[in-house]
């Protein structure tokens, strides 16, 4: 069986291919030398697309269902030329999204179908991913070995002692297998199991504290540290004060912001304001040299909220705020939300149509959870994760993510989603 990737898929997507895969390559390079001619449905696409990014004609945008549909027309014109060579490939093929799969008699065909699979992308501009490229003999695995042994570990819930006996061994094998497989998602599976579990006092402990163990280990996991967190927390917040949150937020925001890794350091932040944790001076200074719309906002709120040791330097951050043209630009997030918290000048905002009126009904694209009423020796939290499925612990490197990231956080909710930052682009009035 063969299984390929396309390496990078929507940050590669050339967009003049777009043209190319609706009315063939060659015919729309013959326009392009012909004087006065008529606009192809292509060409206004590819215009289109070029004009949402500054006219880059590089990368599709990750997220609107516009670039679905996109790269789709792109893909079936790859998909149809692979079948004018392998007239039944389509009986023994299946194509999600970039990811190919292949059934094949033997792996000299399976070679051939791949080379040939290669030189057709190369004409949209497109590689193999070689890194998510393999064949191999036999029926292919459901599951992958770790996810299975995982999957397969019992938590004990009937007695607070054994759970956390058992908590000690599950993230001691997680821990392991997460070595073993440094590419895959292996905390963040492990982390939603051990959530689901219903905890005790004891074991909230150890939960809370591998949970921050596993921040280090995987630094993707961050996301589900904080629903391990709010879980605890949800049973008895004196637990939340006895774990080293603050020594951890801070190393992560500090490693993290100086290496510009935006998710890991937005969901550090997060936390920290969810949990009112106060961010020393020089975890502050590294997250105010970020370019990252996300996490400066979050710098900013902390700072609103007195949980910054210094007062930070935002004036980069300011600046590019109040940009004319910043509405546009990548800064549209933190130029928006700092005009409708009064961080900035809205006239960036208040002169162009639309985001006038957005301004005017207040919508918000940051939203906090409300601090919950404390609990003690409570039910285990009124966060009941479902046993993780294989879809909730794969991860997506070019923007076909396996989990819809459309979700926005409510007050008081956890925002949620592979992979997001707490910062979304979803609204709410």
């Amino acid at each position: 069986m063969l299984k390929a990737d396309v390496a990078d898929f929507y940050p590669t997507v050339y967009t003049h291919a777009v043209e190319w895969a609706l009315h063939g390559k060659a015919a729309s390079k013959a326009r392009l030398g012909q004087k006065n001619h008529q606009k192809t449905f292509g060409a206004e696409l590819d215009a289109a697309v070029r004009s949402g990014q500054d006219g880059q004609t590089k990368g599709l945008p990750i997220g609107p269902d516009t670039s679905l549909v996109i790269a789709e027309a792109i893909m079936c014109a790859v998909d149809e030329e692979l079948q004018q060579e392998f007239r039944d490939i389509g009986r023994y093929a299946t194509r999600w999204f970039d990811d190919l799969m292949v059934f094949t008699s033997s792996q000299s065909e399976a070679e051939e179908i791949v080379l040939r699979w290669q030189s057709i992308l190369l004409k949209y501009d497109l590689m193999v991913s070689t890194r998510k490229t393999s064949i191999f003999e036999g029926p292919p695995r459901l599951e992958a070995p770790w996810k299975v042994s995982l999957a397969q570990f019992i938590l004990r819930a009937d007695s607070d002692r054994k759970l956390q006996n058992d908590f000690y061994h599950f993230f001691s094998l997680a821990f392991a297998l997460a070595e073993q497989y440094p590419e895959a998602a292996v905390m963040n599976f492990a982390l939603r199991k051990a959530t689901a579990a219903r905890i005790g006092k004891e074991s909230g402990k150890t939960l809370g504290r591998m949970a921050l163990s596993s921040a280090i280990s995987d630094a993707s996991s961050l996301r589900y540290v904080y629903d391990a967190l709010e879980k605890i927390s949800n049973y008895d917040d004196g637990i939340i004060a006895e774990l080293p949150l603050v020594e951890s937020l801070n190393e992560a925001c500090e490693y993290h912001a100086a290496r510009e890794h935006g998710t890991e350091t937005a969901w550090a932040l997060y936390t920290a304001a969810r949990f009112r944790i106060r961010l020393e001076e020089s975890a502050t200074n590294s997250v105010c040299r970020m370019d990252d719309c996300c996490s400066l906002i979050l710098i900013a709120h902390l700072d609103d909220e007195g949980l910054l040791a210094t007062s930070p330097d935002l004036s980069s951050a300011m600046q590019r705020s109040e940009f004319p043209e910043a509405w546009k630009s990548e800064d549209w997030l933190l130029a928006y939300e700092m005009a409708r918290t009064g961080k900035s000048r809205p006239d960036v905002f208040t002169s162009v149509s639309g985001w006038k009126d957005l301004l005017a009904a207040d919508v918000k694209f940051f939203i906090l959870p409300q601090r919950r009423p404390s609990r003690a020796h409570g039910d285990g939290g009124s966060i009941s994760s479902p046993e993780p499925s294989s879809d909730d612990c794969t991860t997506s490197t070019d923007g076909a993510s396996s989990e819809s990231a459309d979700a926005t956080p409510t007050e008081g909710e956890a925002p949620s989603g592979e992979g997001e930052t707490p910062v979304e682009s979803g609204s709410e009035v």
